[in-house]
């Protein structure tokens, strides 16, 4: 069987995959999040976004399927429509991770930020020690333009970040 990755909306079919994602607080290190989310309020947002997924919305977040089966997401953020712009942040549960797909999945995120949203570019922010997220982001022809010291604050202190940058 062939590995095809597809980039879909969110559905209520995916409660349970994205509660765990976004309870997973070894993922947490490489975000902002602090506090556990709740299947209720994942299953608000999914309600939500399924009646009015709008493109003046600040964020876009794919479920990253593998041959129908959700194995991470990749989100536009902070989408900025004036100056054509937008954050990109993609995760991979472990069992996938190393295998290509996350880099498959950014493919397809680039195309359709060209393609569909008519951005001019798209960025992304990964801490110095995300060696993995450096390499994806490379592999994919982003830029790096920027280190930040001390730039986000975790569980374990601040942490440097670097800042990618893809011209589409």
């Amino acid at each position: 069987m062939e590995n095809k990755i597809i980039l879909s909306a969110p559905e209520l079919e995916d409660l349970d995959f994205l509660y765990e994602l976004e309870n997973n607080r070894e993922l947490w290190k490489y975000s902002q999040t602090r506090v556990p989310i709740s299947k209720t309020t994942l299953k608000a947002y999914l309600e939500n976004i399924s009646k009015e997924p709008s493109l003046c919305a600040d964020q876009i977040r794919f479920i990253i399927k593998l041959n129908e089966v959700p194995i991470g997401c990749i989100d536009l953020f902070e989408i900025d429509h004036l100056n054509k712009k937008a954050g990109v942040g993609v995760c991979i549960t472990d069992k996938y991770r190393n295998k290509g797909f996350a880099k498959l999945a950014l493919e397809q995120l680039i195309l359709y930020s060209k393609e569909h949203l008519l951005l001019n570019q798209i960025y992304a922010e990964t801490a110095v020690d995300n060696e993995s997220s450096s390499a994806l982001f490379e592999a994919c022809k982003f830029k790096r333009v920027a280190e930040l010291k001390q730039w986000r604050q975790n569980q374990y202190g601040f942490q440097d970040v670097l800042i990618y940058q893809f011209l589409l």
